[in-house]
C-alpha cells in the first residue's frame, strides 16, 4: 500500500504528549511546544528540545530555556514569548496529560491511530505498517 493512498484517508491520528515530571512548573515543555505550533514550528521545536534537553529534574527547563529553544529555530515573536511565559496552553496540557493517564500512556513516544495504540517495536518506523494502521 502506498503511503500517499493512506494519507488520503481521514483518520484521527495523533495527540502528541511531551511528558514532564509532575506538571508542577509552568511553562512546561508541552506548553511551549503548543506555543511553537502556533508559529508552524512544532516539529522543529520538538526536535530542538530533545536535542538540547538538560538532565531530568535539574530545574533547567524554565521559560528562558524554552524561549531560547524557540529562538534557535527562528521563533522570535512576542506572541510566542507571552504564550510560554503565561502558560497559554496549560489547560490543554493538563487535559492531554489526564487523557494520556486514562489511556495508560506512560512513555514517549506513544502513538494511537484511530484509538488503537501502535506497537512501538513493529509499527513506528515501518512505513508499510504505519500506512496500514492509518488505512484501518
Amino acid at each position: 500500500m502506498k503511503v500517499n493512498a493512506a494519507r488520503s484517508k481521514i483518520a484521527t491520528i495523533v495527540s502528541i504528549i511531551l511528558l514532564t515530571s509532575l506538571f508542577v512548573s509552568i511553562p512546561v515543555p508541552a506548553n511551549a511546544a503548543a506555543c511553537a505550533a502556533d508559529e508552524d514550528k512544532f516539529l522543529a521545536f520538538h526536535k530542538a528540545f530533545y536535542a538540547n534537553q538538560p538532565a531530568e529534574n535539574a530545574g533547567a527547563v524554565n521559560a528562558n530555556f524554552l524561549k531560547s529553544i524557540g529562538a534557535a529555530i527562528g521563533i522570535n515573536s512576542p506572541k510566542f514569548a507571552a504564550c510560554v511565559d503565561n502558560g497559554g496552553y496549560s489547560d490543554w496540557v493538563k487535559n492531554v496529560a489526564e487523557a494520556g493517564a486514562k489511556a495508560n500512556v506512560n512513555s514517549t513516544p506513544t502513538v494511537f491511530v484511530n484509538g488503537k495504540e501502535l506497537d512501538r517495536n513493529t509499527e513506528y518506523f515501518n512505513v508499510e505498517a504505519f500506512a496500514k494502521a492509518i488505512a484501518g
